[in-house]
């Protein structure tokens, strides 16, 4: 048994997996339908402060950050949980390791603005990169204490830590919105989120570091945590690509407009895709010893994910203009044309949008690492071409280009667990056949309802696809849906800590 670190969490018993997993579920949904949820509210008020080009310069500077801040965090917390060494000293020459690295970064920023500034044509990088740069410094705390929260899949606790944190972010971004430093709303409200973030973690978890550091278990710690970086990265660089691309060859008004259509794919995301997200490295970890239950936790996840996903992306890209001519004002005319294309990546999702997460839950970061370089060569030179058609063709390209890679790496993951492509294929088919059903009722319905583009419309839209949808559920399928939801339950394995490290 590892040690366990003072001031972890303290939680009684690891709960039995299936437990778990629906808990988890149901608190990671929670999580994500409050935040994203409150965070689309808050987005759509600042919408009508800010202009396209605003948003635009910043998810240039977010872009580059990120890249490091969001992806450094949780490739750290999952390099801890994976480690399973929850020692005191393991901990602190985790965070201290992080904050070494996340202090020289932070600096590379700072001396490189007026470069990355030049390099865009985006002059006002020059002032939004810096203090962006900044929250590097806050990672260290925040993927350690995370790691310590989720050791014992406690995502009550996370989403406790989540949802105080976008709500304090979104509340002084839009003070600062409405006031004469407008131009830094969306900084201010980053900066608060990870603030806010990190005092909430620390009152769950009352961890602080100690003196202690080992020059073996940092280098250990910094191979796990690049690996799971460098897969992480190599897997959503084609959308981080896609951002810098129809940025400088169309422009920041056009990014920005991409930038507010990503933003509703978020909010659609968060609560249908992000509870179960967080679910595969955990509880794949402590399962990895025994193929057969990692299996049936893939096969029944993927069947979960599809019965949710499919119809709300569908549905999305049939909405998606009545949706931006509601909420937005003129300006943002064509984030309608790229929700459209948003919409049909719902048919992909599926089989292949938690590939990264899966492989490191098998621990086989470095099939992760082939498939995403295999996928770059040819992702980044496409989009490139086509950012130059504007943002609309850019995300198609990105979309045909990704799905492709991600069915291939989800049919090597089936093999290496064992089970057969015609059983997924089986598990996923009602939600595909209820999904198309409700797309093709819904086009009908468009064309013949007699009401304007507006509130009304939208809502007889909304209604009648989540009628057509879970009718067709219940008559033709309802025996697969509960069975899955049932069979979550039995998936049985002792507790983490009894795994070898």
């Amino acid at each position: 048994m590892t040690e366990v670190a003072e001031g972890s969490p303290r939680v009684a018993a690891t709960p039995r997996i299936g437990t778990a997993v629906k808990r988890g579920y149901i608190w990671n949904l929670l999580n994500f339908a409050v935040s994203q949820g409150a965070s689309l509210v808050i987005f759509v008020v600042l919408s009508r402060a800010l202009s396209p080009a605003t948003f635009g310069v910043f998810a240039l500077a977010a872009v580059l950050v990120d890249l490091f801040a969001e992806g450094g965090r949780w490739s750290s917390t999952d390099a801890i949980i994976q480690k399973r060494n929850f020692t005191s000293t393991a901990l602190s020459t985790a965070f201290f390791s992080l904050l070494g690295i996340g202090i020289l970064l932070a600096g590379i920023f700072f001396a490189g603005a007026n470069w990355a500034a030049s390099l865009t044509g985006e002059p006002n990088l020059v002032i939004v990169l810096p203090p962006l740069a900044a929250t590097l410094l806050i990672v260290p705390g925040t993927a350690v204490m995370d790691a310590l929260v989720l050791r014992h899949l406690d995502f009550r606790s996370q989403a406790i830590r989540s949802m105080m944190g976008i709500i304090a972010g979104g509340t002084v971004g839009l003070a600062v919105a409405f006031s004469p430093a407008f131009e830094w709303a969306l900084v201010a409200q980053r900066l608060t989120a990870s603030i806010v973030t990190l005092g909430v973690l620390f009152a769950l978890t009352r961890w602080l570091p100690t003196r202690e550091f080992d020059r073996d278990l940092a280098l250990d710690f910094l191979r796990r945590a690049f690996n799971l970086w460098a897969a992480t990265v190599l897997a959503t660089m084609h959308w981080r690509a896609l951002q810098v691309a129809v940025g400088i060859r169309s422009g920041a008004g056009s990014l920005g407009q991409l930038t507010v259509a990503q933003r509703f794919e978020a909010a659609l995301h968060g609560p249908l895709t992000g509870p179960i997200q967080s679910l595969w490295v955990p509880t794949l970890s402590t399962l990895r010893s025994d193929r057969a239950e990692c299996w049936r936790l893939f096969l029944r996840l993927s069947q979960l994910t599809s019965l949710l996903i499919v119809p709300s992306f569908l549905g999305l890209a049939l909405v998606g203009q009545d949706l931006v001519k509601l909420v937005l004002d003129e300006r943002y005319r064509q984030v309608g044309d790229i929700l459209f294309v948003i919409g049909l990546q719902g048919l992909s999702i599926p089989v292949g949008f938690f590939c990264n997460l899966i492989f490191a839950g098998l621990d086989r970061t470095d099939l992760s690492l082939k498939f995403s370089i295999a996928q770059l060569c040819v992702s980044i030179p496409a989009i490139w071409v086509m950012a130059a058609h504007g943002p609309v063709w850019a995300q198609a390209t990105a979309l045909i280009i990704v799905t492709s890679a991600c069915f291939v790496a989800t049919c090597v993951q089936v093999r290496i667990l064992g089970g057969r492509v015609s059983d997924l294929a089986v598990a996923l088919m009602p939600a595909y056949l209820s999904g198309l059903a409700m797309f093709a009722a819904l086009c009908t319905l468009k064309l013949m309802l007699p009401f304007p583009a507006g509130l009304t419309r939208l809502l007889c839209l909304v209604a009648a696809g989540v009628v057509i949808y879970c009718g067709w559920i219940l008559v033709f399928h309802r025996r697969e849906v509960i069975e899955a939801w049932r069979l979550i339950s039995y998936i049985r394995a002792s507790s983490p800590g009894d795994h070898p490290t």
